[in-house]
């Protein structure tokens, strides 16, 4: 069989790619980083760190979880949607009063 130039190594996309034999568990390559998305607007990453996963925010609104660490992606998108509601609410109070003409 003669070997594609353009694609030298077949890959299938439908199938997990196998991870070398050094690494622990089952041997498939599990995704290391994520981003986080909070109404169509990137929060930032959480990128796995051992058994947790770390996040950096994108956004300076995201800055106070930056570094969190959260125990899987899922978890870190709820802190972001309970972070950026609490933002929202406080922005709302800070508005300032228009004194309605009698």
């Amino acid at each position: 069989m003669k070997q594609n130039p353009f694609n030298p190594t077949p890959f299938d996309f439908f199938k997990p790619e196998k991870a070398p034999a050094s690494e622990p568990g089952d041997g498939f390559v599990m995704s290391t980083a994520f981003i986080i998305e909070v109404q169509s607007h990137a929060a930032g990453i959480v990128v796995r760190d051992g058994r947790a996963y770390r996040f950096h925010a994108a956004s300076h609104d995201f800055n106070l979880l930056d570094g969190r660490e959260f125990r899987s992606p899922g978890e870190a998108h709820k802190a972001a949607l309970r972070h950026l509601a609490s933002l929202d609410k406080s922005k709302a109070g800070s508005r300032p009063v228009v004194a309605k003409a009698a």
